[in-house]
């Protein structure tokens, strides 16, 4: 069994998808997550972006 990782996730939009792109300093872990707006998890409404 794969032990977790200890290190804290870096995450940004990407201005040209809207995916949200995140990755561990640490283990290397990456991915991307798109189709999210509209969800339950799309905070856009209340949240602005800087």
């Amino acid at each position: 069994m794969r032990k977790p990782c200890v290190g804290e996730i870096q995450s940004y939009i990407d201005p040209e998808d809207d995916a949200i792109v995140w990755r561990c300093p640490v283990c290397g872990d990456n991915g991307a997550i798109s189709g999210w707006e509209g969800s339950f998890w799309d905070l856009s409404t209340i949240v602005t972006r800087h």
